[in-house]
């Protein structure tokens, strides 16, 4: 299992980075840096993480639809969208972060299940 323990309660900041704040994609870009993948940097100059999460389902040559396993990106819908990613640490855990407050969480999937919109792998 890749360690997030440290990423727990980083607080959420628009295209954050770092431990001082991370977005939903900044904190995808560390988990796969921990994976030993460096993903590109895909931030939006109108600070919006839905042109993130679909920057992610265009680069077909990048990224690869998969099935839900360990140590891949899942991405969810947010209304009619999908605009929010997360990290899947195990079969039924994820981690990600959003402005609500919590900063970095993990959760369950089955809280979940009704915005996740597919998982995808980074190909390079």
């Amino acid at each position: 299992m890749i360690a997030y323990a440290d990423l727990l309660d980083v607080p959420f900041a628009y295209g954050g980075r770092d431990h001082n704040g991370m977005d939903c994609y900044g904190l995808l870009m560390e988990m796969y840096r921990r994976k030993g993948v460096i993903i590109p940097d895909v931030t939006s100059s109108t600070n919006g993480l839905l042109n993130e999460s679909n920057l992610l389902i265009q680069r077909d040559s990048v990224w690869k639809s998969v099935e839900r396993q360990p140590h891949v990106a899942v991405l969810f819908r947010m209304g009619r969208y999908v605009c929010h990613v997360g990290f899947a640490i195990t079969e039924d855990r994820f981690v990600h972060t959003m402005e609500n407050g919590l900063g970095v969480a993990s959760e369950k999937f089955r809280d979940w299940e009704h915005r996740i919109a597919g998982f995808v792998d980074f190909v390079g």
